[in-house]
C-alpha cells in the first residue's frame, strides 16, 4: 500500500476501514512492514505492527525478517518498534543468518556501537526467556 510507503497513516487508516490489506505480501514476499522499513516511515511501522502484530515475524523469500531489515540497515528506530512489538531476534534466513549477525554488517561509528549493543542484550534475553515471543505474548507491544 502506497500510503505506508508515504508514512500517509491517516490514508493508510481510511484504506483499512474500506477494506483494504496492509498484511499482503508482494512479488518479493514483503508486506507494508518492509516497504514502511526501507522508506522510514516510522508511524506507519507501527500502525501496521498495531494491526497485524503477527506480522513482526514474517519472513520474505531469503527468509528475512523485519528484524533482520531493519539491523541490517542500521536503523536504530526501526529495531525500537520491532523490540516494541516482540520481533524473534533468533529466526535464521537462508543462509543460517539471525538478526544480531545480519547487524554486524552495518558500518562502525557511535551510532551502530549503540544498536549493536542494544542488538546484543535483546538476543540475549529473548534468548534467555527474559522477553516473551510475539506469538507467546497475550499483549502487543510490551510495555
Amino acid at each position: 500500500m502506497q500510503a505506508m510507503v508515504d508514512n500517509n497513516v491517516p490514508a493508510a487508516k481510511a484504506f483499512v476501514k474500506y477494506g483494504a490489506k496492509t498484511d499482503l505480501m508482494d512479488g518479493g514476499m514483503q508486506h507494508a512492514g518492509y516497504h514502511a522499513i526501507m522508506h522510514n516511515s516510522y508511524e506507519a511501522l507501527e500502525y501496521h505492527l498495531s494491526i497485524n502484530p503477527a506480522q513482526v515475524d514474517a519472513v520474505d523469500f531469503d527468509g528475512l525478517s523485519l528484524l533482520h531489515w531493519a539491523a541490517r540497515e542500521g536503523d536504530a528506530k526501526a529495531v525500537d518498534i520491532l523490540i516494541k512489538y516482540h520481533a524473534n531476534p533468533t529466526l535464521q534466513t537462508r543462509d543460517d543468518d539471525d538478526p544480531y549477525v545480519a547487524h554486524q554488517a552495518v558500518p562502525e561509528g557511535a551510532e551502530f556501537e549503540a544498536l549493536y549493543e542494544k542488538m546484543r542484550k535483546y538476543y540475549q534475553d529473548y534468548s534467555s526467556g527474559n522477553i516473551p515471543s510475539a506469538k507467546s505474548s497475550t499483549t502487543s507491544p510490551r510495555p
